[in-house]
């Protein structure tokens, strides 16, 4: 009997040591809701909709749940951004967040993206290209420049509409070289923009390699540089923007997960996990890769925090600039 106590009691200040040193290495993951519902922002069928749908499929695997798509499109996103901030906190809703509903706050949203929703991972994110009409007189990004600076807004550059992603990678060129003026002409999405430089209603823009891609292998468009902070890894030979002449210059639109602001961070780390567990699943890489866009590397929700606060005072830098901000 006293050897026996001996053991128990040994065991027992074992288990104690080992929680000392590390507190949460017994702790339980929170419960969660046997169906979780992932709001996307945008209709169903396009490409973020299947690349959410492959996600949910993944990590309902992983969390042993049923992980649903509802999509609530409008308003740049903020439809969706706000259903999911008023939304229980218990893990039973998440937002499929992007890039473009910064933009929205900085112009006067009334969903705060760093408050009311509690960022969780980026799954990816999508440099452009810099893109001009194959029989253009403009070989390079000096090229376009030059004759930019030389005919201040004489030249017309298309994006997917005011305040979209394209219009601000256009305002940050600005930014980055002093000089650079062009007439922005809005289109109501990317697919129509692409058409109205095909068809020489404007002279340049930036573009979706998924949705320009095939137009410059078909020879009807010239690709001039990369907006990423690397190369794009199908044309090792093609600078970044920054690399051609725009100092600093990055443009890289994301899609990530948010929960409700209300989350624990034991709640949020268990979704991190599902996502960085998702993200290796050989379909949904393989569909992110097939759009032109780039798989996220492994962060933390802290990490992502951060990314999002400095982007944000980038973009209410611009649209301030712009005269954009809705009162």
């Amino acid at each position: 009997m006293h050897s026996l106590n001996r053991r128990q009691t040994l065991s027992a200040l074992a288990f104690a040591a080992a929680s000392a040193l590390c507190p949460t290495a017994f702790a339980q993951n929170p419960a969660l809701p046997a169906t979780i519902k992932l709001v996307v922002p945008l209709p169903p069928g396009g490409a973020v909709d299947v690349v959410a749908r492959k996600i949910a499929d993944a990590m309902a695997k992983h969390l042993g749940t049923s992980v649903i798509v509802d999509n609530k499109a409008g308003a740049s996103g903020m439809i969706a951004a706000r259903a999911v901030a008023s939304a229980p906190a218990d893990g039973s809703v998440l937002l499929y967040a992007h890039s473009g509903m910064l933009t929205a706050q900085a112009m006067g949203a009334k969903v705060d993206m760093q408050k009311d929703l509690k960022p969780v991972a980026k799954l990816s994110f999508g440099p452009h290209f810099l893109v001009v009409r194959s029989d253009s007189p403009y070989k390079t990004q000096a090229d376009l420049v030059n004759a930019l600076k030389a005919n201040p807004g004489k030249l017309n550059v298309g994006s997917g509409g005011n305040g979209s992603p394209t219009h601000l990678m256009y305002e940050m060129l600005e930014d980055a070289i002093p000089g650079v003026k062009a007439t922005h002409i809005p289109f109501k999405g990317a697919i129509e923009a692409n058409n109205a430089l095909i068809g020489g209603e404007i002279d340049f823009q930036f573009a979706l390699p998924g949705v320009s891609l095939e137009f410059i292998k078909a020879g009807k468009l010239r690709v001039l540089s990369f907006t990423g902070a690397t190369r794009f890894h199908l044309m090792p030979n093609l600078p970044t923007t920054a690399e051609a002449g725009a100092p600093g210059y990055r443009a890289e639109p994301w899609g990530g997960l948010m929960l409700p602001g209300g989350a624990s961070d034991a709640l949020t780390a268990v979704f991190a996990e599902a996502v960085s567990v998702a993200l290796t699943a050989p379909d949904v890489t393989q569909f992110i890769e097939r759009t032109g866009s780039i798989k996220a590397a492994k962060s933390t929700p802290a990490e992502f925090a951060d990314e999002i606060g400095k982007e944000l005072t980038q973009q209410r830098a611009i649209v301030k600039k712009l005269g954009m901000v809705n009162n």
